[in-house]
């Protein structure tokens, strides 16, 4: 269960860089998760592999993956 009261942030040489709340970051994830399944036409149990930096958008990309039915490499 999210908990919408939390907050995650990635940080940059000692300073914060990105700040989401928990429902910012859910919602980021469905909207990946939608691009995949919509414009990519992947299909459930697929690989898709992550490309990212350490951050939030990496597990924003990582749960839409979940999201999606993709599997993460």
């Amino acid at each position: 269960m999210w908990n919408t009261a939390t907050n995650y942030q990635t940080w940059l040489q000692s300073q914060v860089h990105v700040t989401l709340t928990c429902s910012q970051l859910h919602k980021k994830a469905e909207r990946i998760a939608a691009v995949l399944v919509e414009k990519a036409k992947l299909n459930s149990g697929q690989h898709v592999a992550l490309l990212f930096p350490p951050g939030l958008d990496l597990i924003a990309a990582f749960y839409g993956c979940l999201y999606a039915g993709e599997w993460c490499q």
